[in-house]
């Protein structure tokens, strides 16, 4: 098989504090939790999958799932639109919105699961976001772009230039640049950062008004086809970012609490289908075309960039790389340095809702799917 070729602003200092003071309380009381999960674990012992499912709460209600805005965030969706889902027994309503407005409707118990960056959840989690990690939806998927005439190289090339970050400061994009920067030596002060829509990106460098600019792999390829951009750092084939998951499965913490067998079914499923779409390229395209997930006309191009991403990333994996990403995070000050990095770790993920083991064999399943429509 080929392999393997977005923060928001919340204001939290009053969140942070409570979620320090939270903390502290786990810890206080860690003897009663220990001992309450003891009982827990008797009075589930015998006891199927499916008999504890129906003791959840969200058992047998219509569960929000937020996504397919992008292909990078589209795995839950097709999870739906091929059945796997329906085949969880699990009922679900898809609402395609952005993906800060989904994080937001998440945390806030508006929605039940969403697929973001990492680079786009893990600050705001931190900050008091009430979201949980659980799992990877890929690699991949943005890259730094300069035109393909243009004398740059190299993110060294760009100091004292003008890189734009669609998103605005504190953004994914943001982010995602500044861990370029850093991987390179260079330093936030090093580029002058400027905020320019998307789609007036590739007007404002020819007309000379910005010299770089951080975008999405599948907006950026028709314009690579065509002769237009070329990347010179990207999350898809750097050999520093590109085995990373760029974006993960998270769901409400409360939520995941009250009903985990409710999440890992639904991560099960988003798992699945990312399986699915590692290893039909050509389908998986077509389908996010005919569902308005990602739109263009080179087919040629699209399948190449879809392929280019690993939709298959073990918890493992994921766990490492957010371990990495906690410490180049308060290197750029973008966490505070004095936090535990393991209970910022504990914050922002739970690895268990899904083990590798179950990870494999669910990935099996989706590579031997056939879907017939959609």
């Amino acid at each position: 098989m080929k392999k393997k070729v977005l923060s928001v602003l919340l204001v939290a200092a009053m969140a942070v504090s409570l979620a320090a003071g939270c903390g502290q309380t786990e810890k206080k009381d860690g003897g009663n939790a220990s001992q309450e999960s003891s009982v827990q674990e008797a009075e589930n012992a015998g006891k199927s999958e499916d008999e504890l499912w129906k003791e959840e709460p969200a058992y047998g209600r219509t569960l929000v799932i937020t996504g397919g805005a992008a292909n990078c965030v589209s795995a839950v969706v097709v999870a739906d639109i091929l059945g796997f889902m329906e085949e969880e027994g699990l009922d679900v309503e898809v609402q395609k919105i952005g993906s800060t407005e989904a994080m937001n409707a998440v945390a806030t118990g508006k929605a039940d699961f969403v697929t973001s960056h990492i680079s786009q959840m893990t600050v705001p989690i931190i900050n008091g976001l009430g979201l949980k990690m659980v799992g990877s939806a890929m690699t991949g998927c943005q890259s730094l772009y300069v035109l393909n005439d243009s004398p740059y190289q190299t993110t060294k090339d760009l100091v004292g230039k003008k890189v734009n970050i669609a998103a605005g400061t504190g953004s994914q994009d943001h982010n995602i640049v500044l861990r370029f920067m850093q991987h390179d030596g260079l330093q936030a002060s090093d580029y002058q950062f400027v905020t320019t829509e998307l789609s007036a990106v590739v007007q404002a460098m020819q007309n000379g008004e910005i010299d770089a600019s951080l975008m999405g792999d599948m907006f950026a390829a028709k314009f690579v086809q065509q002769g237009i951009l070329r990347p010179i750092r990207s999350l898809t084939t750097d050999e520093d970012f590109k085995d990373e998951p760029c974006c993960s499965f998270a769901v409400n913490a409360d939520f995941l609490e009250k009903n985990p067998i409710t999440v890992k079914k639904m991560v099960r499923a988003a798992a699945k289908a990312s399986a699915w779409i590692d290893s039909h390229t050509e389908q998986s395209v077509q389908l996010m075309l005919d569902h308005g997930i990602m739109s263009g006309d080179d087919i040629e191009s699209l399948n190449q960039i879809q392929g280019s991403f690993d939709w298959t990333v073990t918890q493992a994996k994921t766990e490492e790389t957010l371990k990495l990403i906690i410490e180049e995070y308060k290197d750029l000050g973008l966490i505070d340095k004095s936090k535990d990095s393991a209970e910022l770790l504990d914050t922002i993920w739970d690895g268990s809702v899904l083990s590798d083991d179950e990870l494999e064999q669910v990935w099996e399943e989706g590579r031997n799917f056939e879907a017939t429509s959609w």
